[in-house]
């Protein structure tokens, strides 16, 4: 290696090595300002390990730039809100799983599943009542929800309502 070269790689590797820290500790500000200079600094190099090093600096200045400037989207169709939902109650966040199935629900979105799991998130807050309507509703749309619903274990605990197993009891059932 070569003085010149030397020199490079080290000032290089000392800057890009801040600019790391300073990403880690999430001061991207401080960062980007940082891997921008080094890019500029040593774009014209002609050596490959410092033209290396100034890469990865392009690569921590695009990162920093998506967490100074993220892009928000709101393109989401139905299913994104219904898959976003089943994720929340799956996560026990009932009160952000019940406003997605509510906003479908208020579009008219067609699914169906949609009853179910309103009835799931309403079981699991505690509002048998509304609980109930809802699964009615879903064995409606479809019987299967019987089974569906007799084979849950969040229903356990409504094996001694008198509705519940009246709407789930499987003599009527027929498969097709």
């Amino acid at each position: 290696m070569e003085l010149s070269e030397e020199k490079q790689l080290k000032s290089i590797t000392e800057e890009f090595t801040k600019g790391v820290a300073f990403f880690r500790k999430r001061e991207c500000q401080q960062a980007f300002e940082i891997f921008n200079r080094t890019i500029e600094e040593y774009k014209d190099s002609q050596y490959y390990s410092v033209l290396e090093i100034q890469s990865r600096s392009k690569f921590y200045k695009m990162l920093c730039q998506a967490r100074l400037y993220p892009v928000k989207t709101d393109d989401w169709d139905d299913d994104d809100y219904l898959n976003d939902g089943i994720f929340h109650l799956n996560a026990g966040d009932l009160d952000k799983a019940q406003e997605r199935f509510n906003y479908l629900e208020e579009k008219k979105f067609s699914h169906p599943n949609l009853g179910y799991l309103l009835s799931l998130v309403h079981l699991k807050k505690g509002d048998i009542e509304t609980c109930l309507m809802y699964l009615k509703k879903a064995i409606k749309s479809d019987e299967f929800f019987k089974v569906v619903a007799y084979n849950e274990p969040d229903f356990e605990p409504m094996f001694d309502n008198d509705e519940f197993t009246g709407m789930v009891e499987m003599e009527n059932f027929r498969v097709e």
